[in-house]
């Protein structure tokens, strides 16, 4: 059996530290019961999935570091792009009749 040497087993150690961070694409379609038309689909909302991911990372960082007072965490809307998400949900909203002026 092969010796690991101290420089191996702190990569492993480092390896596994930041893939146990970072969320994993297969558990949060999972959780929030995401399903994809086709593989398209699917890859586009993977990358975004992956930047808000990344941006949530720097986020939190910044946080540990006091540069910001609060933390944020991946969602079920992580796989949309924010622009569009964005464009969805905050949307202007159709007046009612009765609200109309004139």
């Amino acid at each position: 059996m092969a010796r690991l040497g101290l420089l191996e087993i702190f990569l492993l150690v480092a390896v596994f530290s930041a893939l146990a961070e970072k969320p994993d694409w297969v558990a949060f379609k999972n959780r929030h019961k995401k399903e994809y038309k086709n593989a398209e689909k699917e890859a586009k909302a993977k990358a975004h999935f992956d930047k808000n991911s990344a941006r949530v990372d720097a986020h939190n960082k910044k946080f540990n570091r006091g540069e910001v007072q609060y933390t944020i965490a991946i969602n079920e809307f992580a796989d949309e792009d924010p622009v569009e998400f964005h464009k969805t949900h905050h949307g202007k909203k159709k007046d009612f009749e009765g609200n109309k002026n004139g």
